[in-house]
């Protein structure tokens, strides 16, 4: 009768990856650099691919149209609107396309997609991640596309008497703080100018005192 060996479970089992741990400072550091290099990287591939996908499902849209859902459903497991979040970031970076070189995460360029902002808004926010007054993420760039839109509203909703003044006084204090953590200098200094040519030279001065505080 054939005797087989014992074998001991653990040598067959497939091997893990070591990560060795940092010894020292350096190494630790050194690693870290390249860890975020790599990932910087995976996200600048990931972002490419999904401009490609964006401007290939357009082309598949005019060739499918009335039947565009079906197919993404029987040919990609897709939703449309997934389709049309594909579709809105290709024809962001198709319209503006320098807004590439900042760098910026799919998911900021999602979110600049979606909102409707102003060319000039959108030169402030990329001096701004240049900078680092704006973080370079998808959290970063919604934060400072709500202050914008706080913004609009405040002048939109300025009051022509001054009973409408009082009442919206504590909503421009609150507006303020938004637009102060939120919004690049640039734009909080352009706002702060509209504001003092509309006449609403307290709001104006609030402005200017958080950009000097």
């Amino acid at each position: 009768m054939l005797k087989l060996k014992s074998t001991n479970p653990k040598a067959i089992l497939p091997s893990v990856t070591h990560i060795p741990s940092p010894e020292t400072l350096e190494e630790a550091t050194n690693r870290i650099h390249a860890n975020v290099k790599a990932i910087e990287a995976s996200a600048a591939v990931i972002r490419k691919r999904a401009i490609e996908i964006g401007r290939d499902l357009a082309t598949v849209k005019k060739h499918k149209h009335g039947e565009f859902g079906n197919y993404l459903k029987a040919e990609f497991q897709m939703s449309v609107r997934t389709a049309q979040n594909y579709m809105g970031v290709a024809e962001f970076v198709e319209v503006n396309p320098d807004t590439i070189d900042v760098d910026l995460p799919l998911s900021a360029l999602y979110a600049l997609a979606h909102a409707s902002v102003h060319p000039d808004f959108l030169e402030d926010v990329k001096a701004a991640i240049k900078n680092g007054t704006i973080p370079k993420t998808g959290a970063g760039v919604k934060k400072a596309i709500a202050a914008q839109h706080a913004a609009d509203n405040v002048v939109a909703m300025m009051p022509a008497d001054q009973a409408g003044q009082k009442v919206h006084n504590s909503a421009v204090h609150d507006a303020v703080a938004l637009l102060r953590d939120h919004l690049p200098k640039a734009t909080l200094a352009k706002f702060a100018k509209h504001c003092a040519t509309a006449g609403w030279h307290e709001l104006a001065g609030a402005l200017k005192g958080t950009m000097h505080g």
